[in-house]
């Protein structure tokens, strides 16, 4: 684990307030790591929550568990699930509503969904890291800036200076003005609500300027989700067609590692690329 520096932390406790995992999440948590874990006690505390529910139902109905006829009942829908998908749907949903507060962060979640799910997809492909892990990394590697938003008044005007450097990362300019940067803080909160550590450290230095193969202290685990989240994000700047210098040096500075752990050619990556872009232009004409 990835300690942050004494005088970050104070800074943190100081100006940033991290939601505190809620009573339900804690609950469903409590019990899945029971002996006998009950799918039935889980749906019933599940059913006590409007907007849990409803996304528990909308995960089973997706394309993805190509059911023939849609479940209307949130039991069921735990039973298909199972308990490693239930917690992690808590999770993502709790999690989301808690950093968003009163923030209209609709466009922030829409990109951060679009690469978690190009993410898992990358796993599953290279098979280099769990999907599910590729996932949520992909939906809150950058976490901390609704959260720093909330405690800095001016991290907006400060994130529009930083589009001035077209290499460094803004979290250099966080660290000038703040003390701290959206990373240190995403990093903490995922701490605080229990993500595994490998997610927790891979928010942490998703932004180091360092190449996988300088930087001693990525572990294994780490260094994988890093890689599937930079493939990842390069596939999600190409569909968009946005320019961004920053994600541009950085690939240009460690795409050819990244390829080369994965056993891709620029030719096999191109054509990977290519399919996942098609995909997501037939799921945007929806």
């Amino acid at each position: 684990m990835v300690d942050l520096k004494y005088s970050i932390a104070e800074k943190i406790a100081k100006k940033i307030t991290i939601p505190p995992r809620p009573e339900l999440l804690i609950q469903v948590s409590s019990e899945i790591q029971s002996e006998e874990p009950n799918l039935l006690v889980i749906a019933d505390i599940l059913c006590r929550d409007v907007s849990m529910a409803a996304a528990m139902l909308k995960m089973v109905n997706s394309p993805a568990y190509g059911l023939s006829n849609k479940i209307s009942s949130v039991q069921k829908a735990t039973m298909l699930l199972g308990l490693k998908n239930v917690e992690r749907i808590v999770t993502v949903v709790t999690l989301r509503n808690e950093i968003s507060g009163k923030l209209d962060l609709n466009s922030f979640w829409e990109s951060a969904a679009k690469v978690a799910e190009v993410s898992a997809q990358v796993a599953a492909i290279v098979n280099l890291a769990p999907t599910d892990d590729a996932y949520t990394l992909g939906l809150f590697r950058n976490c901390g800036i609704p959260l720093m938003m909330q405690a800095f008044p001016d991290y907006l005007d400060i994130m529009a200076q930083s589009e001035s450097d077209d290499v460094s990362p803004a979290t250099v300019l966080e660290d000038k003005h703040y003390g701290t940067n959206h990373c240190d803080v995403g990093q903490h909160l995922c701490e605080t609500w229990y993500l595994p550590e490998s997610i927790c450290d891979a928010i942490y230095f998703h932004h180091q300027e360092e190449t996988f193969e300088n930087n001693k202290e990525l572990t294994v685990a780490v260094k994988n989700l890093l890689i599937v989240l930079m493939i990842a994000e390069k596939i999600c700047q190409t569909f968009s067609g946005s320019i961004d210098k920053r994600a541009d040096a950085r690939w240009a500075q460690n795409g050819a590692e990244v390829l080369t752990a994965v056993g891709l050619d620029e030719e096999a990556f191109l054509e990977i690329q290519d399919d996942m872009i098609t995909s997501l232009r037939n799921q945007t004409a929806v």
